[in-house]
């Protein structure tokens, strides 16, 4: 991964959504202890990097998207997202990282 593109002119609590999913790729890219197993592993990593950051923001619109990922019918992003959520929810997010981190496992 060389770059990340985000399209302009969306909310900023959108934006802020995109950006973090991005970034969750970008994450993953420079680690690699995160041996991550098929587009669905990736891509419901990177929608729960999303999601924290939507907790984070807090707000109407952040629990609209949040509601969004949780109710995804995609099989990729949406059951990536559930899985990769009730895997991660008894832990806080920094341990999350450090364990995809170094064993490339929730």
């Amino acid at each position: 991964m060389t770059r990340l593109l985000v399209v302009s002119g969306m909310p900023a609590t959108q934006f802020g959504q995109v950006l973090a999913h991005e970034m969750g790729h970008a994450w993953l890219a420079l680690c690699p202890g995160a041996g991550i197993r098929g587009a669905r592993e990736e891509e419901g990593l990177c929608e729960l990097v999303a999601s924290w950051w939507l907790r984070h923001r807090g707000g109407r619109l952040a629990r609209y998207y949040l509601d969004r990922l949780s109710s995804n019918p995609d099989p990729v992003y949406g059951d990536g997202y559930r899985e990769a959520e009730r895997r991660a929810s008894a832990r806080p997010p920094h341990e999350v990282v450090r364990l995809v981190s170094t064993t490339g496992r929730i």
